[in-house]
């Protein structure tokens, strides 16, 4: 009995309405009918993720790659053969070029005296010398 009130009474906060409102158009504690408003139920939901979005956003740091700058190439987290204690990032490498015209986020670094690779910027951290 409590788990079918739990469910019954659950409200959800985006959706301004309970899952038995929603599936079966009744609510079912009072003995109404409930008419759902799908249109704004979903430009709720859809408020709700870019509010989300635009929070998450606000908190990131925005960075433009360099040349001379120093990074550090990010691993393969899913790889299961790095192990849990492996190092997460490679490097520091420098980089020698940027791409400018199409935009496409990829930068060209030194690897070693003799090797160079084309790398995207999304597998790149800045790397910041700490100065004593």
């Amino acid at each position: 009995m409590p788990v079918m009130w739990a469910i019954n009474s659950t409200f959800h906060t985006t959706l301004k309405a309970s899952p038995a409102q929603l599936a079966f158009n009744r609510d079912m504690i009072l003995p109404t009918t409930f008419a759902a408003n799908w249109y704004a139920i979903n430009h709720r939901k859809q408020a709700q993720s870019q509010s989300a979005a635009d929070a998450e956003n606000r908190k990131r740091i925005p960075h433009e790659f360099r040349l001379n700058d120093k990074v550090l190439i990010r691993r393969d987290i899913g790889n299961p053969y790095l192990g849990k204690l492996a190092k997460p990032t490679e490097g520091p490498f420098k980089i020698i070029d940027v791409q400018q015209l199409p935009i496409n986020g990829t930068v060209l670094i030194q690897r070693t005296p003799t090797s160079v690779e084309r790398i995207n910027i999304r597998r790149l951290l800045p790397f910041f010398e700490r100065y004593n």
